[in-house]
């Protein structure tokens, strides 16, 4: 049984047969899906049609299954079954046989633990993601190797993707976008405080918890460090992602800091509020110079249900420019929770959304043109707090402006009153009586 990930989206899916591999379509993104396009990206040339889907996954993997309802056994696991696979490696639901608990396990695919430095890299973002304690990262419980090929065990969630969710119900109430988007934030930040920049956020790694309203990121395959520059300098020939959802200098292949999985999700979130990709393109290249070049409308005007403060925070995310987006996850969390606050605004009278006509990227990358949103350009992340900010800031440079004219104003009266001349004190001379009455009497 054959399982391919879509290179565009990240979707894993089993294709109608064998013999339909060269020419599968997604059932997510339905973009058909032949041999990897030119250009393709590392992710893509590791996961086009690269997930064995029964007991012969990455055969050799596993030792010899002990029980009818395993596929083998892996350090001091039962694998029981697939659950998915993507570019890094195949992960199975098993049971600790210490612990007599299920969980995740993440392996490494036999192929790429080959090179010393892919285990390396491997186990060592493994470890860091695994100090990561967060409601809204999925929890990793032990980073092992075994016969040479690494393996990480987390916690086995039960839900549903957000990929899953958008493919079976888009666009999202924007109260349940602004929740979702916050809670990644909120995940980002954690591991963005640990140095580790996630590279690859989009839907198939947003896991949403079923009977709980939570939401955890999944999927630190491609995560690296913030300073890891010698995974700059072996990766600086390759392309790192999703194509749909990557960020345009994560496009170019260029040094990345926290704010590109801000851009990701944008993207996500630009497609859980309107039910579209900001990006469209009929191959991997063209998505990827529409990531670059393009700017796709503002969600409001794709869905006029999406409140215009969303619309407008959802743009800055997806700004050329890093510099011009939100400048960490704590400042995009406090413009989702006013967004959220916002939910309900009504816009202006004078508004009137318009659907616009949304043209698919091509292979050669062209403009697509589009009304300028009404909202005025963001210049620097201060923007991203709340408004009543503003006034303190005038309030502020009233009072210091008031302080200045007083310490000019006594100075002034300081000089005046060292210029003027000392007054003159004249000391009276004793009193003497020359009358001639007290002469005679001398």
């Amino acid at each position: 049984m054959i399982q391919l990930e879509c290179p565009y989206c990240g979707t894993s899916f089993q294709p109608r047969s064998e013999s339909s591999r060269s020419a599968s379509r997604c059932p997510s993104c339905r973009r058909t899906l032949e041999s990897p396009p030119s250009g393709s990206t590392r992710d893509e040339q590791h996961s086009s049609g690269s997930c064995e889907g029964s007991s012969s996954a990455d055969s050799g993997l596993l030792r010899k299954p002990e029980a009818p309802d395993e596929l083998g056994r892996l350090g001091n696991y039962r694998v029981l079954r697939i659950i998915g696979s993507g570019s890094m490696g195949t992960v199975y639901e098993a049971e600790d046989l210490k612990l007599y608990r299920r969980v995740a396990l993440k392996v490494m695919k036999k192929a790429r633990a080959r090179k010393i430095t892919n285990r390396e890299q491997f186990l060592h973002e493994a470890r860091a993601t695994a100090k990561i304690e967060h409601d809204h990262i999925v929890t990793i419980y032990q980073v092992d190797e075994d016969a040479g090929v690494p393996f990480l065990a987390m916690k086995l969630l039960v839900g549903e993707s957000l990929e899953d969710r958008l493919s079976r119900e888009a666009p999202l109430h924007p109260a349940e976008v602004i929740r979702i988007g916050r809670e990644v934030a909120e995940g980002l930040e954690a591991a963005h405080e640990r140095g580790l920049i996630h590279r690859d956020i989009k839907p198939a790694n947003i896991w949403l918890e079923e009977g709980r309203d939570r939401v955890k990121i999944v999927d630190f395959g491609l995560a690296r460090s913030a300073v890891d520059s010698e995974a700059d300098e072996a990766e600086k020939n390759y392309l790192i992602g999703t194509p749909l959802y990557m960020s345009p200098e994560q496009a170019r292949g260029s040094e990345l800091d926290t704010r590109t999985d801000l851009f990701s999700l944008g993207a996500v979130l630009y497609r859980a509020s309107t039910g579209r990709l900001p990006f469209q393109g009929r191959t991997a290249r063209s998505v990827i110079e529409a990531v670059k070049r393009e700017t796709p409308p503002p969600p409001r005007q794709v869905n006029p249900s999406v409140p215009p403060y969303l619309s407008r925070l959802i743009m800055d995310l997806l700004e050329k420019s890093p510099d011009n987006r939100p400048y960490s996850a704590r400042s995009l969390i406090t413009a989702l929770d006013e967004a959220l606050d916002r939910v309900d605004e009504k816009p202006p009278e004078n508004e009137q959304p318009v659907e616009p006509e949304v043209e698919e990227v091509q292979d050669k990358p062209r403009k697509v043109r589009r009304p300028k949103p009404s909202r005025p350009k963001r210049k620097g992340p201060t923007e991203y707090t709340l408004e009543g900010k503003v006034i303190w800031w005038s309030i502020f440079v009233c009072i210091f402006v008031a302080i200045v004219i007083a310490i000019v104003h006594a100075v002034r009266l300081y000089l005046a009153k060292r210029d003027e001349p000392a007054a003159m004190h004249i000391r009276p001379e004793p009193w003497i009586d020359l009358s001639p009455s007290t002469t005679a009497r001398g």
